[in-house]
């Protein structure tokens, strides 16, 4: 397709699924994972986007939360030897 011809609307997800601000990382990735998104809008009531999250971002916060777990258990079975 040549890009001067092209429109958004032509390229574009209609009607794209979105997430809230308030929804977890787990919800969006579980929705991306779905529907083999690797970006979801987060819309606010009323419709308004405020933000894109990404597979990328949504990655990071796993990624940290599976590590203070796993720094957390660590420190239950082991004692304080690990400074958790």
């Amino acid at each position: 397709k040549d890009p001067k011809k092209v429109t958004i609307a032509d390229i574009m997800t209609q009607n794209p699924d979105t997430i809230g601000p308030d929804d977890s990382a787990l919800e969006a990735l579980e929705i991306m994972r779905d529907r083999h998104y690797r970006h979801l809008p987060v819309v606010e009531e009323g419709g308004r986007v405020i933000g894109m999250v990404s597979v990328r971002d949504l990655y990071e916060v796993m990624k940290e939360e599976l590590e203070a777990s796993i720094r957390e258990t660590e420190a239950f079975v082991f004692g304080d030897r690990y400074g958790a």
